[in-house]
């Protein structure tokens, strides 16, 4: 309601003048041919929704006390509590009024990347919901919370794009989500090649965006010795990139692949 979305981005004035400052990014990159697909990356990587909706947080546990840190597992509240009701009720209500600013991209980016369970079970709550719901684990509630959100994106008319951590979990998918890759053996040591995971999403029959071999954030610092431009030096390694080395699918696969991203992530920027 627009109690809850002022409260989201401090209030009226500020809510107005946030929808004025989107149309204009929309507007600004769709005259230079640029796309706009807005991403909101849910359950992880929500402090700052938590900051206005804190209720929405899952508390994590050290025990039997709640909001407790533990180094290198989890923080005191993180990620959205998909046994609260009241979440998927805000979701609905952001994705429609996502759906309204950028009423032209059939697309909107759910996320899903980087949930880290250990949060979750934890919490004995959410451990009783699962015991009572016939759920075993974390990916049990991952469908759970998934699900539901997919659902509410269709119903408004939006298509969805997901990072590739959900389908990795062994979440299965609804037909027509894209997935995007972003997982590779230079960005996350313990991964497959990115190459592995293009075969495996397109030949089960999802299209994907790709992304891993295009991090313009991974500049080989202090590499050159000139008075050239380190950017002119550095770019051209992205255009010798062939999208299809090491691919394992049938033609149809490789026609499953509908675009990439370069993904910046503003340690790198002039």
């Amino acid at each position: 309601d627009q109690a809850a979305r002022e409260r989201l981005v401090g209030g009226e004035a500020a809510l107005w003048a946030e929808f004025v400052d989107v149309q204009d990014i929309i507007t600004h990159a769709r005259l230079r041919g640029i796309r706009t697909i807005p991403e909101f990356d849910t359950p992880g990587h929500v402090a700052a929704l938590g900051r206005a909706f804190p209720e929405f947080l899952t508390d994590c546990y050290n025990g039997t006390v709640p909001r407790q840190a533990i180094y290198g597992v989890h923080a005191a509240r993180e990620i959205l509590n998909p046994t609260n009701p009241e979440v998927y009720e805000f979701m609905k209500a952001l994705l429609q009024e996502v759906k309204y600013t950028f009423k032209y991209e059939p697309y909107i980016h759910l996320g899903m990347d980087e949930v880290y369970p250990a949060c979750w079970l934890s919490n004995p709550y959410i451990r009783k919901f699962l015991e009572e719901n016939n759920m075993f684990n974390s990916t049990d509630l991952m469908t759970y919370y998934s699900s539901k959100i997919l659902e509410i994106n269709r119903s408004i008319g939006a298509k969805s794009m997901v990072w590739q951590d959900v389908w990795d979990d062994g979440v299965k998918l609804p037909p027509g989500t894209v997935i995007e890759i972003w997982k590779d053996t230079t960005l996350v040591s313990e991964s497959q090649p990115w190459s592995y995971y293009l075969s495996k999403a397109t030949s089960e029959g999802y299209d994907a965006v790709l992304a891993s071999p295009f991090y313009l954030n991974m500049i080989e610092y202090g590499k050159y010795n000139t008075n050239d431009s380190v950017m002119n030096l550095e770019f051209f390694k992205w255009y010798n990139i062939d999208l299809f080395a090491n691919f394992t699918g049938d033609q149809a696969a490789r026609e499953r692949l509908v675009g990439g991203e370069a993904a910046l992530w503003a340690e790198f920027v002039d």
